[in-house]
């Protein structure tokens, strides 16, 4: 199947805006998704461990399906199935503590914090892959835990310590499986990446129940239902776009989660963002801006110096 981004009849720059808007429905629907299963607690009391399963159990057909349709079935075998098993098990206990992190923070304090996820791939990076690390990604790693220092505040307005580990815990853990993602990209698809997490996820989801599952209200289930499916279309409106344009044009975008973390946490949780978490978000998306436009700026001038 020919990919739109890659068809000659179609124009660069049409691809790159649907790229684009694809990325901000990305945007856009993971914070429905995180906002529905913070609900999704407030109904019943599902935890980390109902959302996990319910995820999956209704992720995973949308996924195979659309998975199968754009490259095929065979795409999805896996090649390194240990690879695949390690990266499974650190996104499982990522996205565990980062269901926490959205039952226990307000939705714009919890995705604020999630953004320092790429501060500690690139400190893993660097400590695990030997990549060497620029002074403006250090300058940008300094601008963001500051950024975090000062969004979280813990003691402030019922927001604990140990809640904003948690979601440090969450952000820590995500930046491992980005380094994984890494390594585990050069030989799988992001449809077998995607279908194997969610299987792996149903799996330990279903064995955990019986002992820390809680069995929601209809509403709370309707709830899980509806997160599961957003985070399949979350799943392929992301990867999609990637097939549409650079991660550095696209990168950006991502921090509007924050702008709607904090209108959907006014209009349905009714709370308003401090100004320590506006002023801190605004530093954590500075210091990821800055990464992008500093990383595109030197492969532009890496592209001009070469010499075919």
């Amino acid at each position: 199947m020919k990919q739109a981004g890659h068809d000659r009849n179609v124009d660069p720059a049409v691809s790159v805006g649907y790229g684009l808007l694809l990325r901000a429905g990305f945007a856009l629907t993971y914070v429905i998704y995180a906002m529905l299963f913070k609900l999704a607690n407030q109904h019943g009391g599902s935890g980390p461990v109902d959302m996990l399963f319910y995820r999956a159990l209704f992720a995973l057909p949308l996924v195979f399906a659309w998975s199968a349709r754009r490259s095929g079935i065979a795409t999805l075998i896996p090649k390194s199935p240990i690879a695949h098993l390690c990266r499974s098990a650190l996104g499982i206990l990522a996205v565990l503590f980062t269901y926490e992190s959205f039952i226990l923070l307000p939705l714009p304090l919890a995705v604020t914090i999630s953004f320092t996820a790429p501060i500690f791939a690139t400190l893993l990076s660097a400590l695990i892959l030997h990549e060497r690390v620029a002074l403006h990604h250090w300058l940008a790693v300094a601008i963001g835990f500051a950024g975090i220092a000062i969004a979280s505040k813990p003691g402030a307005a019922n927001i604990s310590s140990g809640s904003v580990a948690i979601a440090m815990t969450s952000a820590v853990l995500q930046g491992a499986v980005t380094v994984t993602l890494r390594r585990l990209g050069r030989k799988e698809t992001a449809g077998s990446i995607a279908f194997w997490f969610l299987v792996c996820s149903l799996f330990v989801g279903a064995a955990a129940m019986p002992s820390y599952g809680h069995w929601p209200d209809r509403t709370g289930l309707v709830l899980l239902a509806v997160g599961g499916v957003v985070s399949a279309l979350m799943q392929v409106m992301m990867t999609a776009s990637l097939q549409h344009a650079p991660v550095a044009l696209l990168s950006p975008i991502d921090y509007s989660q924050i702008v709607w973390a904090a209108l959907l946490g006014l209009a349905v949780f009714g709370a308003m963002p401090s100004a320590e978490t506006l002023l801190g978000a605004t530093l954590v998306t500075a210091s990821g801006v800055m990464v992008t436009w500093f990383d595109r700026r030197a492969r532009r001038r890496a592209e001009a110096s070469f010499v075919p």
